[in-house]
């Protein structure tokens, strides 16, 4: 039998130091855990699409917690860029659960999205 040692969300992710598998870890735990998500590919060219640059990555709601939540994901060095900060406000007084979401809290983030719907993995003997 082999031992395999289990890696942490965040140390596969974060392999690749990109913003986007980040970002991509956490629609993928969302997906498992029953919300309904949206994001846009890039918020910077959000006023292309419509409305104002600055949504967050993710705006999601959850049928059967009755929450939902906005979030911004940055790598370790990240900033808010323009309009960032004034939509998580925005969300955040529309009682809405906003968050940026850095590296290190990356495997609390997904544990939380995907809940009790764990996914269970079974490792061949």
């Amino acid at each position: 039998m082999t031992n395999r040692c289990r890696k942490s969300a965040r140390e596969v992710v974060a392999e690749s130091g990109l913003e986007d598998d980040y970002l991509q870890g956490l629609l993928d735990a969302a997906a498992a855990g029953g919300w309904m998500v949206h994001h846009d590919g890039r918020s910077d060219l959000a006023q292309q699409i419509a409305g104002q640059a600055g949504f967050p990555d993710i705006v999601a709601a959850h049928p059967e917690r009755g929450v939902v939540i906005a979030w911004e994901v940055k790598r370790d060095r990240g900033r808010h860029g323009p309009g960032q900060e004034s939509w998580l406000d925005a969300f955040a007084r529309a009682d809405v659960e906003t968050r940026t979401i850095w590296p290190d809290d990356y495997d609390e983030a997904w544990k939380w999205l995907v809940g009790d719907r764990r996914i269970k993995v079974r490792v061949a003997e």
